[in-house]
């Protein structure tokens, strides 16, 4: 399968695919990189705040996913704290009747 058909099948998939990471990890590449390039050529502070905001966004963006993609691990394995305090709160509310 090749990377422009997972990008496309990544929008009816849940989660992130392969493709979408690739395509995350391509872009920010050449964001970065032109960044640093226009930096180099014209020296601006301007522009070194334009490449930290990207590496910042880059790296929030890579946490996000971790922490969702950990999410949807724990929902999948039954280890959801919320479903768990969920059936306390009903166990309580049958004693009380």
């Amino acid at each position: 399968m090749n990377l422009l058909q997972e990008l496309i099948e990544s929008i009816w998939q849940p989660g992130v695919n392969r493709g979408l990471l690739y395509s995350i990890h391509a872009t920010f590449g050449a964001l970065f990189f032109t960044n640093l390039a226009v930096f180099i050529l014209l020296p601006n502070w301007s522009v070194f705040a334009m490449i930290v905001l990207s590496v910042v966004l880059y790296l929030t963006l890579l946490w996000f996913i971790k922490e969702a993609d950990l999410m949807n691990t724990n929902e999948e394995c039954g280890d959801d704290d919320a479903d768990s305090s969920q059936r306390k709160g009903d166990k309580n509310n049958k004693k009380k009747e």
